[in-house]
């Protein structure tokens, strides 16, 4: 992790007016670390513990700031103030100790229901923006038009990052290559296959940022 402070020097270098997406908004820098005791006040307050490669960066390197789309949230920030709606906020974060249930969130859609029909489309729209399909996960980061990555906290799929794209009806998904294309601008070279881990995901920012 520590050569990601090179990495964001370089970024920053070649990008002095800022021009990049997002980086008007956290320009390059990153927040002070927490160090262990805020790290573990905050995992004993929600009964959950951090992954290990997204605690040692809060923990030693920085609370948020520089990082994907408009940059890092800090640790267990209110989303809604950040991006002014309402899928989500501190207020779930007691939900991090119950299981993230990937079958059941990569599977949802919204109901096909009578568009005529009010109540039947309020009801849709309210089930598929309940909180408990995020239950597990904490936000990460937007890139904007309230798309979201996520971190997953508990579960099988813990210290994977997903993305929450509902606000455009895209479901909730786990971010590969096809999403670092589309979010990072990033080739995949040497990318996993897979759902990408916090560092996979990080690192795919930077390659971005350094081949544009």
């Amino acid at each position: 992790m520590q050569e990601w402070r090179a990495a964001l020097e370089r970024a920053r270098e070649s990008d002095r007016d800022l021009r990049r997406f997002g980086a008007s908004s956290h320009r390059y820098e990153l927040r002070p670390p927490l160090g262990e005791a805020a790290v573990a006040a905050f995992e004993h307050r929600y009964g959950a513990r951090l992954p290990e490669p997204y605690r040692a960066f809060v923990r030693d390197i920085g609370d948020g700031n520089a990082g994907p789309g408009y940059g890092l949230f800090p640790l267990g920030v209110r989303d809604e103030d950040v991006i002014g709606d309402d899928i989500g906020s501190d207020e779930d974060l007691p939900r991090l100790a119950t299981p993230f249930n990937a079958t059941e969130a990569f599977a949802l859609t919204i109901a096909d229901v009578d568009e005529d029909d009010d109540d039947a489309v309020e009801e849709a729209l309210a089930e598929y923006c309940d909180p408990k399909w995020i239950a597990g996960a904490m936000f990460l980061n937007h890139y904007g038009c309230a798309l979201r990555a996520m971190l997953v906290v508990t579960g099988p799929l813990a210290g994977c990052v997903i993305v929450d794209q509902r606000p455009e009806q895209g479901g909730i998904v786990p971010f590969d290559r096809e999403l670092a294309r589309r979010y990072h601008g990033d080739d995949g070279n040497g990318a996993p296959t897979g759902p990408f881990t916090f560092n996979e995901w990080y690192e795919s920012w930077l390659r971005g940022l350094l081949n544009t």
